[in-house]
């Protein structure tokens, strides 16, 4: 029985945890929309120079 409890312990832990990783993922996904829907008026107001920094620190994260 002490096994039996063991084992769903580890279950309902590893499910917790899943559900974690969903919601910061959800999150992340928030903030990407928010950032793709600002980009626009952003782009405008930058300068060239500010425009190549930002294309290489996107690049440099790329996977």
């Amino acid at each position: 029985m002490n096994e039996w409890r063991a084992e769903l312990s580890g279950f309902l832990k590893q499910i917790q945890a899943h559900q974690q990783a969903n919601e910061n993922s959800l999150i992340q996904g928030v903030k990407v929309l928010e950032l793709a829907y600002k980009a626009l008026s952003l782009d405008l107001q930058q300068s060239s120079l500010e425009k190549a920094r930002l294309l290489r620190i996107v690049q440099s994260n790329c996977t």
